[in-house]
């Protein structure tokens, strides 16, 4: 190899082109922009809908007290509707927290930390036990709504 020819030189000094792009991207404007674009996306996608939903209560608050409470024809029927809907919600998403943490972390933990034949063998997210705490849920669910009743596929 000529060591005098400047081409060859160059191509040995210069750096790898991911260590360029990552000096290249580690200058402040960039992370200004990174964080600015995650801002934005908060508030149109999180912080938006939310806002919305407590502006449109805020300027409807009297139509909304006279459909749920004071109702000519139905009294507060729509508002003991709600209460039982919420009431429904809140106590299967408790279950179903329960059922995670007594069943689905053990699981988890287990298919995260210890080795055995066939542990690779679900693709779950194994960085986490949340993660396959969810995978493990989910199955268990599948397999028992397939034993209870026909909601299966």
């Amino acid at each position: 190899m000529n060591e005098n020819n400047p081409i060859i030189t160059q191509l040995y000094t210069e750096k790898p082109f991911n260590l360029r792009m990552e000096s290249e991207l580690s200058k402040p404007i960039y992370r200004r922009i990174a964080i600015t674009i995650v801002l934005i996306f908060f508030f149109i996608v999180i912080a938006g809908p939310i806002i919305n939903i407590i502006s449109n209560v805020i300027d409807n608050v009297y139509e909304i007290r006279q459909r749920l409470f004071l109702d000519e024809i139905l009294g507060d029927a729509q508002w003991i509707d709600v209460q039982e809907a919420l009431w429904e919600s809140f106590s299967i998403a408790f279950i179903a927290v329960l059922i995670d943490m007594v069943i689905g972390f053990p699981i988890a933990i287990v298919l995260t930390r210890c080795h055995f034949p066939g542990r690779k063998t679900p693709r779950y997210d194994s960085r986490s036990p949340n993660g396959g705490a969810y995978f493990c849920t989910g199955i268990l669910n599948y397999d028992l709504l397939g034993i209870i009743s026909d909601y299966t596929w």
